[in-house]
């Protein structure tokens, strides 16, 4: 099959991309785990979100588009900086590292 019978090619072409700026991290050493809060530093909020609630927003770990987080209208997930300073995200029971990480918009289907 080439890239013209690709059911998904036609996806694609109609996305939309924003990219969210990761850069290293470096995560403190916890001392107090009572007055741990998640906006400390060592988390991040990381929120994609489009102008239709109808449409489905993914937010991605890499380059490649692997989501880690879909919903519709918008979509959130808690990032950690890891013990190796990387951001990375849970998905599945798996640290997923995050490189590239952008949001993309996929329409909502008429059929």
């Amino acid at each position: 099959m080439d890239d013209t019978e690709d059911p998904w090619i036609g996806q694609w072409l109609m996305l939309t991309s924003t990219s969210i700026a990761m850069s290293g991290c470096f995560k403190p050493k916890e001392f107090n785990t009572k007055s741990y809060h998640r906006d400390d530093g060592w988390h991040k909020n990381l929120k994609c979100q489009t102008s239709s609630s109808t449409d489905y927003v993914v937010l991605s770990a890499d380059k490649y588009g692997t989501p880690i987080a879909i919903g519709a209208g918008s979509v959130s997930k808690v990032v950690r900086c890891n013990d190796r300073s990387k951001w990375v995200a849970t998905k599945g029971g798996k640290e997923i590292e995050l490189r590239d990480v952008f949001c993309y918009v996929m329409p909502k289907s008429n059929n």
